[in-house]
């Protein structure tokens, strides 16, 4: 390019170009003044009559603009039925379908020549709390990094969990020559097109193949095989390159395109991906369909031959160009004090390791007496963050945290935690409960109500429990693990760099949150998880005793969007899953945009990569809800009904709370237990 040429593209983009040429994520937050309408980061507000609405676009260069609107279905069929909550029905098939999402796509280059994609949200946000709602809204790459923003512009910032790989997937397609109206927009005049469209034979453009039909006077469409575009393409690019030499197992399926003529071209106006994958649990079958309208674009022929013959060059070349690094980490420091004061050691990684808390408060003489107790396949330590905090904020004498064997029976764990309770000699206590622990201290209560000794018992605070039982305990147990088991296993064979962080996330789920605490959860064999079955004689019987104590419910309703994410972060001794669903979200707009953005650059091996890992990864969300909590609130465990306690005095929910399991290490927890226990039990604060 000359520095003539150059001088007129940077004045066109403006001086915000200056910032992008430092780091992929310069881009300027927009003006918050206009509330949260869809807005460009560093841009103009959106106008259907403006054409790009991103200013760092070379409005001289060539270019593509387009709405689109996506529809997918995934089909899970297993060997074991399962019965969906939806319908009550029992099943071996369900049908996991996303609502329709529509966008605003927008390809093209900046000064430097760096290629730029964006998609903008047009659909409505639905309640985070009840659906599953997306936090971004828009996307924006440059070159092979991509970054996400809010309704109102403002970028959100990802912490990259320790270990996790922070690449983008849209490094595949930042290679040199990169072409964005390649797959959008062919060329009907050309000789090489007619001569081989008016054969009816299988032809090539941009190294693809494919079988030709037409469909009427103006339209035409392109059929190939997912197997014929990988070798295609592995014979194309070095990028395209690097994904077969990955080793990832290509799905069984095709690739439809359907073209319009328009200007002396064809149009993209639909692209369907069908794929098949078989498992030894289930076999996973998907359909992704992409429709086109609107489509306006811009060509410059002459940089567009500039860019082709750099990429002839790189395709020629065995050698591939460095990856740029992914998104700035913002990793929280280690743990010197929490934030209630107590100082800790051995923080961790900031993963998986928490702090050991210090113990500075002894018993005050006539306090409060504590029992607090855990739940299912947990034992006494996870209360240590919280009862420090307990026991040095308020006066507390007597403290019980019990360790019981979480698998029996909630009638045997009950006599287990009375026995414990009567060797301290005290009364007067205070049950607190988390989830099954709710259930098992109500039981308490209620049997020492009918032994006559009612002064052995305060009140029960119920934190998280399942009072009507839980969904997942009952679909668990029934198929639903190996139902998730099928799609994050599709996931977690991906194989290549471009797809990293969506494998290594199926991979930790599987894992830590299947493999290890819900597979042991959902033990056949263990009566807590028949106690667990909503309905059940325990649930059935615990509700209709009476209940004289005071008793109060703390409900947790966090965002349900990557629950499974976020419960598998806060599983260990701090609240991480909210790290954890920020990476997620990241990583599946990373993934989301280079679904579309492949389809602009005519990449369609990459648009079945990432579209099939795109769609495996909001699959495998909509599975989880569809298994404990459709169309309700819930901590990701225990649907938001059940959380509920019967007849209490008063029910505390907590919106935008944590997972299940970050409940007993919360602060906002924490936070209820600070009304709670001086407002309605008179427990006094230490001086």
């Amino acid at each position: 390019m000359s520095l003539r040429a150059f001088g007129a593209r940077l004045s066109a983009s403006a001086g915000l170009l200056l910032a992008l040429a430092a780091c992929g994520d310069a881009t300027l937050p927009g003006d918050r003044s206009g509330g949260p309408g869809l807005r460009v980061p560093g841009g103009a507000p959106y106008s259907a009559s403006l054409m790009l609405q991103d200013q760092a676009i070379d409005p001289n260069d060539t270019y593509v603009v387009s709405d689109a609107t996506l529809r997918y279905t995934t089909y899970v069929q297993t060997s074991v039925p399962v019965t969906d909550p939806v319908s009550g029905q029992s099943t071996t098939e369900l049908v996991l379908a996303a609502p329709e999402e529509s966008v605003r796509l927008e390809a093209g280059y900046d000064a430097y020549d760096r290629s730029i994609v964006n998609t903008y949200e047009l659909n409505s946000t639905p309640d985070p709390v009840t659906d599953l709602a997306d936090e971004a809204r828009t996307i924006k790459t440059l070159g092979a990094q991509h970054n996400i923003y809010d309704g109102y512009g403002s970028q959100l910032p990802v912490a990259i969990p320790a270990g996790a790989p922070a690449n983008s997937p849209m490094e595949g397609l930042a290679y040199e020559g990169a072409q964005v109206t390649e797959g959008v927009l062919l060329d009907a005049s050309s000789t090489e097109f007619v001569r081989t469209y008016s054969r009816g034979a299988r032809f090539s453009v941009s190294g693809l193949p494919g079988a030709v039909e037409q469909l009427g006077q103006d339209r035409i469409r392109i059929t190939a095989t997912i197997a014929e575009v990988a070798r295609a393409a592995a014979s194309g690019h070095a990028a395209a390159r690097r994904f077969a030499a990955a080793g990832a197992p290509q799905p069984q399926g095709r690739i439809v395109r359907t073209y319009h003529k328009r200007d002396g071209k064809y149009v993209l106006e639909e692209l369907v991906v069908e794929t098949e994958e078989k498992t030894d649990k289930a076999t996973v079958r998907g359909r992704q369909e992409v429709r086109f309208s609107n489509v306006k674009w811009k060509e410059n022929p002459s940089e567009d031959a500039k860019r082709k013959a750099r990429r002839d060059q790189a395709q020629a070349s065995p050698t591939t160009a460095a990856v740029p690094a992914g998104p700035r980490a913002y990793i929280e420091p280690h743990c010197l004090i929490d934030e209630y004061g107590n100082p800790c050691q051995d923080p961790g990684d900031g993963d998986d390791g928490g702090g050991t808390y210090t113990d500075p408060c002894a018993p005050v003489a006539g306090g409060q007496n504590v029992v607090l107790q855990h739940g299912i396949l947990s034992n006494a330590d996870t209360w240590k963050s919280t009862a420090p905090w307990l026991r040095c904020r308020y006066q507390t004498a007597t403290e019980v945290i019990p360790s019981l064997a979480s698998l029996d029976s909630h009638s045997s764990q009950s006599y287990d935690q009375m026995g414990r309770v009567d060797a301290t000699g005290q009364s007067g206590f205070v049950f607190i409960g988390h989830s099954q622990g709710g259930l098992v201290s109500r039981y308490t209560a209620q049997r020492y109500a009918g032994q006559g000794r009612s002064h052995m018992v305060e009140g029960v605070v119920s934190v998280g429990t399942p009072h009507q039982g839980a969904i997942l305990a009952r679909n668990m147990k029934q198929g639903g693990v190996d139902g998730l088991y099928s799609l994050l296993g599709a996931a977690g064979r991906c194989g290549t760099a471009f797809l990293d962080a969506g494998c290594h996330i199926a991979t930790h789920v599987t894992q830590r949150l299947l493999d290890g605490w819900i597979s042991g959860m959902m033990n056949a064999l263990a009566p807590a998880t028949m106690d667990l079955q909503p309905g059940s004689p325990s649930v059935s019987h615990l509700n209709s005793q009476p209940e004289g104590f005071a008793r109060y419910g703390i409900q947790h309703y966090p965002t349900k969007r990557w629950m499974p994410m976020r419960l598998m972060g806060d599983m260990g001794d701090q609240v991480k899953g909210p790290d954890w669903v920020r990476y997620t979200e990241w990583a599946y707009q990373g993934l989301r945009v280079c679904n579309y953005a492949s389809i602009f650059f005519g990449q369609f091996w990459l648009t079945q990569a990432c579209g099939s890992a795109h769609r495996t990864m909001d699959s495998t969300d909509r599975w989880w809800d569809r298994m404990t909590a459709p169309g309700m609130k819930s901590d990701g465990i225990v649907h938001g009904p059940s959380q509920v306690y019967p007849g209490a005095l008063e029910q505390l929910p907590i919106d935008r709370g944590e997972s299940h399991v970050g409940e007993t290490k919360s602060t906002k927890t924490r936070d209820r237990l600070d009304y709670l226990l001086p407002n309605r039990f008179n427990v006094a604060r230490r001086q």
